[in-house]
């Protein structure tokens, strides 16, 4: 089989983010790469060795100043590109791009961010996924479909990013957390734990989701903190200071801000808003329409026909 390419001779020393030193090496296209607009001649991006990039009949390629090492791979029709790094043990695959500046590793033993990993931990993109900007992808994760990860967010922990999801800002997504179908995570959102962010779901400003948090649609930001097994689904919207958990749910068309507190299995369905200094609390529900605003603790079930101020 025709090589794809050959090493140039040209070479520099490059580091891992656990300090270690490796020797990467430029090489260049010996034959054409329509997929990626690469002629025979043309320079390619670093490597270490040719188990980062075969030389197999597949597509797969590494260009621009984009380097990959250790023991990366490449492989199918993936491209890496850019200033992008790729190394430790992570995988690049199918037909998923690196590029810009971001930098997709495994983590070897050292403490980055807030997670602490004591052994080998590898990232895999694959499918059509995009990973641009000056985005960090590290951990067990997977990302993988249409997922786009860009801007300076962060993927890391044992997190999914699919479908056509797309994390991007100051973005980070951490443990076990799924993002997944239309939703998006943007700002200083941060999603972590057993948490899901799907459907047509918009999580933003300082937001953050952990526990077994599920955001089914919907639209969270500012400083909203939802945990435990809390729930939002629909055309729901929650701002300000609001605090769900211990099985909480909003659904329809509710709008919550303020300093709303949700516990105990709360529940508010009500289309409209729900603002002000509110505890909701043993098994506490608004349901009908209209408005809710005032400083005081729901404990029963009410429904709303216009306005309800406790």
């Amino acid at each position: 089989m025709e090589p794809k390419y050959k090493f140039t001779g040209s070479k520099k020393a490059v580091y891992s983010s656990d300090g270690t030193r490796h020797t990467v090496r430029r090489i260049m296209a010996l034959r054409d790469i329509p997929r990626h607009g690469v002629k025979a001649g043309d320079l390619g991006g670093w490597i270490e060795e040719e188990g980062n990039l075969g030389q197999d009949g597949t597509d797969a390629w590494v260009a621009d100043s984009a380097i990959v090492f250790d023991k990366a791979k490449v492989t199918m029709d993936a491209l890496v590109s850019g200033y992008a790094r790729v190394y430790h043990f992570a995988e690049v695959c199918c037909s998923a791009t690196v590029t810009e500046r971001a930098a997709v590793f495994g983590v070897t033993g050292e403490k980055i961010g807030d997670s602490d990993f004591r052994s080998l931990s590898c990232p895999k993109i694959t499918g059509d996924a995009i990973i641009s900007g000056k985005a960090k992808i590290y951990g067990s994760n997977k990302i993988y479909g249409f997922a786009r990860v860009f801007g300076n967010a962060e993927v890391f922990g044992n997190a999914e990013i699919f479908d056509f999801a797309r994390v991007f800002g100051n973005a980070r997504i951490d443990g076990f957390a799924k993002i997944f179908e239309n939703a998006e995570v943007y700002g200083n959102a941060y999603v972590r734990a057993s948490s899901k962010v799907h459907g047509s779901a918009r999580v933003y400003g300082a937001a953050e989701i952990f526990g077994a948090a599920d955001v089914d649609g919907g639209t969270i930001c500012d400083n909203v903190i939802l945990m435990d097994k809390s729930h939002v689904s629909g055309d729901a919207a929650l701002r300000g200071h609001v605090v769900m958990g211990d099985k909480a749910s909003v659904v329809e068309n509710s709008l919550v801000g303020g300093n709303v507190t949700m516990m105990h299995s709360a529940k508010i369905s009500i289309s409209g808003d729900v603002v002000g200094n509110i505890r909701m609390i043993l098994g506490a529900e608004l349901d009908g329409w209209g408005v809710v605003n005032g400083d005081f603790v729901i404990r029963d079930k009410v429904y709303v026909e216009s306005e309800y101020s406790g």
